[in-house]
């Protein structure tokens, strides 16, 4: 299986006869290779990937217990206003930081659904602050509402901690969330600073995998049941508001190479993603960009088993072409 980045131009030159919203300019056009046994037995690694997941959790459960007060804040809510205390983040008492790692989870996953990557980075970089939110609403709220409280803690670090690196991580509804904040960064606050941006699983431009407004099907009756209309749009494949973010992201990168603000991007994704369209997790953006698609991982457990990824992407800081 092959990954190939393709532009907009390129895309609408070779594809003249596809429809657009079945394989949407902006995003990594996929070449899957696999035969149909190399399909069911990369499903049938998914219970292996499960399994590994599972006691990642386990092993990780005392160290996070125990440390889940140092990086972990709430949000408030005052009047329409949501925000974090201040006095909460990691960084408030301290004089030094070595860099910013902010964690955004998915649609009403904990923050703990990071499992083992915490504890890696903490152990890599301990003179850096991580901080885990809970996002608002448990991320069932239009992206502006959960995403605007996430961009004051990134400013409130900007603010105290000059030219330090920021690294923002997110998975699935996440996903989007940090594309949002990169988005809201004003650039002459990043003028010179490492930008890195880590996207697991992310449902960026939305997801096929779930028609949110269907009565049919027993996914599609739960969303419905559990989540707000404007969630589910902004879940929906290729709406509006997700074309909006991908094109704002896109001229992001512009004005990044502009300021001299060194930013790359990390985008994994997993053929066996149950949930989101994997496509959605792999946007077209210009500059220091890897790209990563796995096979055996569900959307559950690529979080986790990602890790090792992740970090080694960290200490490389470069570009890694994609043939798997």
């Amino acid at each position: 299986m092959t990954v190939r980045v393709i532009s907009k131009s390129d895309f609408q030159e070779n594809n003249s006869e596809i429809i657009e919203e079945e394989t949407p300019p902006f995003l990594c056009e996929v070449e899957d290779t696999r035969n149909n046994f190399q399909c069911a037995t990369d499903t049938a690694k998914c219970i292996y990937g499960l399994t590994k997941m599972t006691f990642s959790y386990i092993g990780n459960f005392a160290f996070y217990y125990n440390n889940q007060e140092k990086f972990e804040i709430h949000p408030q809510e005052t009047g329409d206003t949501w925000s974090y205390d201040e006095s909460r983040l990691p960084w408030s008492n301290s004089e030094s930081s070595e860099g910013l790692y902010l964690f955004a989870p998915g649609l009403d996953a904990p923050t703990r659904s990071w499992g083992p990557l915490i504890k890696e980075i903490i152990d890599k970089d301990p003179e850096a602050h991580c901080v885990l939110p809970n996002l608002v609403e448990k991320g069932d709220a239009s992206i502006e509402k959960v995403g605007q409280p996430l961009v004051d803690i990134v400013r409130n670090y900007l603010q105290k901690f000059p030219k330090k690196p920021i690294h923002l991580l997110g998975t699935s509804r996440g996903g989007q969330l940090i594309a949002y904040i990169e988005k809201e960064l004003e650039s002459e606050k990043m003028v010179g600073r490492d930008l890195f941006v880590v996207c697991v699983a992310g449902v960026i431009y939305g997801t096929k995998n779930i028609d949110w407004q269907s009565e049919e099907g027993f996914l599609n009756r739960v969303a419905k049941l559990k989540h707000n209309e404007e969630t589910l749009e902004e879940l929906s494949w290729g709406n509006e508001k997700v074309r909006n973010l991908v094109q704002e992201l896109q001229k992001k990168q512009k004005v990044w190479a502009k300021n001299n603000t060194k930013a790359k991007h990390l985008f994994v994704g997993t053929v066996n993603d149950e949930l989101v369209t994997y496509t959605s997790s792999l946007p077209f953006l210009d500059g220091d960009v890897t790209y990563e698609l796995l096979r055996g991982e569900t959307h559950v457990s690529i979080v986790s088993n990602s890790s090792e990824i992740i970090l080694q992407w960290f200490e490389d800081k470069k570009i890694v072409p994609i043939n798997l």
